[in-house]
């Protein structure tokens, strides 16, 4: 087990690096009254392996895993606050951090706080769940955290959803199967709901009690 910390540790070391290195590099380019999508020279995708091997140990089937009803609830959650491509990615196999991730996009600052908070009250409430470090982040900034452990709900505003593009860096994650607790709208993203004709979220929603 001592070769797998190691291993997983050389990995998160390395994805620190590369964060920090493209963080810099991005900190220049606003000074410079530059925008760019990607600015690292080594794509962050590299440095995650499409699986580790962690001693021969295998996930159990998506559907015994015990954190997958955990993961729904949280989702059906987000789905209540009318929250925005839903997705759920096991990525057991990929990283020593975390087990699941839980991606979900909001229309405004207020509605994050919403979806983040009843996310954070179901999940006590139906699973005893408390966050490690209660929910980082600024709704302003367009990204908050909800840090469970084994499980990560990051709660985006669309525009920093599509600049870190969370989905590309773990595409080799197991998709969770969400149909069965999130409504259509919520699979899908914005743009798609407006497209489909789908209930979508209103400029007049208030989400200031939620």
């Amino acid at each position: 087990m001592a070769f797998v910390g190691l291993h997983a540790g050389h990995l998160c070391q390395e994805l620190s690096r590369n964060h920090a290195s493209a963080c810099g590099q991005r900190k220049k380019s606003i000074a410079r009254g530059k925008k760019k999508k990607n600015t690292w020279e080594t794509p962050v995708t590299e440095y995650i392996p499409t699986e580790m091997d962690f001693m021969g140990w295998t996930p159990p089937p998506l559907e015994e895993d015990e954190f997958t009803p955990i993961v729904k609830t949280a989702a059906e959650a987000a789905d209540e606050r009318k929250g925005r491509n839903i997705v759920a990615l096991r990525v057991a196999k990929l990283t020593c951090v975390t087990t699941f991730f839980l991606y979900i996009s909001g229309g405004s600052a207020p509605q994050l706080r919403a979806i983040t908070n009843l996310v954070e009250e179901r999940l006590k409430e139906v699973h005893g769940m408390t966050t490690r470090y209660g929910i980082p982040g600024n709704p302003a900034s367009g990204w908050l955290l909800l840090d469970y452990g084994d499980l990560m709900v990051h709660v985006f505003s669309e525009e920093q959803r599509k600049f870190y593009d969370p989905e590309s860096i773990w595409q080799h994650g197991e998709k969770v199967e969400l149909s069965d607790v999130v409504s259509p709208a919520g699979l899908r993203k914005p743009e798609e709901v407006m497209e489909y004709g789908l209930e979508t979220t209103d400029d007049d929603d208030d989400w200031s009690l939620s």
